[in-house]
């Protein structure tokens, strides 16, 4: 299903915690963005250059 509107979509945003836990593994036509990833690098970032 998603593959069929991958060329009307940019990324899938992964938005909840299990949403990236059930994708794993899966390979889809378009990126993938894990937000709770990215709060954590942010995070780590933060923490890390003060």
């Amino acid at each position: 299903m998603l593959d069929a509107q991958a060329k009307q979509l940019d990324a899938v945003i992964l938005g909840c915690t299990e949403l990236p836990l059930a994708f794993n593994g899966i390979s889809l036509a378009i990126p993938q963005i894990d937000v709770m990833e990215h709060h954590i690098e942010r995070l780590s970032a933060l923490l890390t250059t003060n």
